[in-house]
Parts: C-alpha cells; structure tokens; sequence
C-alpha cells in the first residue's frame, strides 16, 4: 500500500514509503525489513535489490520506506519478496509535468494563516488544543534562514488517520531540537465543514494530504 504521492517522483533517488495491506485492510504488524525488486515496463530488472526498514508512527500504523534510484521517466514495478507476484506499479514522472513542489526544488513561499490572520481560514488548526505552529506565515519563516518543517495536514478530518500523529509527531521533534528549525502548520480545509480546500492546499497543487 504506497504512502506517498506519484506524481511527486521524478527521475533520481527518490523516498516511497510503503504499508503492508491485506485484501481487507492494512496490517500493523510486519518484518524489520522488507526487501523488493523494480522492473519496467518490458519486465526487465532495473533494481536488482531494494531494501526498507521498518518505522512506526504510532501503534497500529507502520511502514518502511524505500529508496530506489530510478533515471528514466516511465512505468515501473516493485515487486516485494514473498509478497504478490504482481507487484505495486509506480511511475516516474517528467518533472516538467509535476506542478508539486518536489525534493531539490526551492519550497516557493506562501502567506499561511497565522492567530494573528486567519486568511480566511477557521479554525486555523483543528488539533485540540490548537498546535503553536501558527505565529508565523511560511513565507517569513523562509526569510530566516534556517531549515524550515512545512506539515499540511488537518487533524480533525483526516482521510488516512495519519494527520493527527503526524502533527503530534512533528510537535515532539520541535520540543526536541528547538529554534534551530522554523515549523509551520496549515490546515488542509476552510472550515469545520471540511468542504473547502484552504488556499494552502491550492497555492502548491496539492492532491493528497498530510
């Protein structure tokens, strides 16, 4: 079960998280680490050997993220050892075509919603209680110049029941390292109906979440 965008990989080294699935549901439990293969489209081996370490988020969700280095753009396939013979299909993609801001890009800047200005967004954060990842907007935190965590997520109305950890997560890592890091949060929908998307899903053309 992929955990990552695909039409965010272009060619080079790229990061592609995977959860273990069943027929009815992703599993929570597997190996330390899982090993795979990649062909193309042709059937041909184009990574003979991949591996990924297991990492839990919290109990009940895990994953393990693969690292492959994959050159041309096209269809491929990775085939897990002991798992379906069918492989999970990825693509990688011209990165002309990809509207996403994706690794090795400079982050564009974008005025987020702060407490001081919500931008049209309310509430501005849906975590209870509300994170402190919003007293600046993500453009000025860029002005800083020091390396900047950008999360969009919407905890209250998470699809994928990653949001609310995922914040709670990064809140951990800012106690952790402290001011030598800017974080920001915006949140994913206008407002509590969770109809709207928010400008900051729009603003970087954003089709998943968190």
């Amino acid at each position: 079960a992929p955990r990552f965008a695909p039409e965010l990989i272009v060619p080079g080294t790229s990061r592609m998280p995977f959860s273990l699935a069943d027929a009815q549901s992703l599993l929570s439990t597997g190996p330390d680490t899982l090993t795979a293969k990649i062909v193309d489209a042709s059937g041909k081996v184009v990574v003979p050997s991949i591996s990924a370490k297991k990492r839990t988020v919290i109990d009940g969700i895990a994953y393990w993220d693969f690292h492959p280095t994959l050159t041309t753009v096209g269809q491929y396939t990775i085939i897990l050892d002991g798992g379906d013979p069918e492989g999970s299909a990825i693509s990688v993609n011209d990165p002309t075509t990809v509207t996403v801001p994706y690794p090795g890009q400079p982050l564009p800047p974008f005025d987020t919603p702060t407490n001081a200005d919500h931008r049209g967004v309310t509430p501005v954060c849906t975590r209870e209680p509300p994170c402190p990842l919003h007293d600046v907007t993500l453009t000025n935190a860029l002005k800083e110049g020091i390396p900047v965590a950008y999360l969009v997520a919407t905890p209250a109305f998470c699809q994928f029941g990653v949001c609310a950890p995922i914040l709670d997560l990064l809140l951990g890592v800012r106690d952790d390292i402290g001011p030598r890091v800017a974080f920001v949060h915006s949140e994913v929908y206008t407002d509590d109906t969770a109809k709207t998307v928010a400008p900051a899903v729009e603003a970087y053309h954003l089709s998943y979440e968190p």
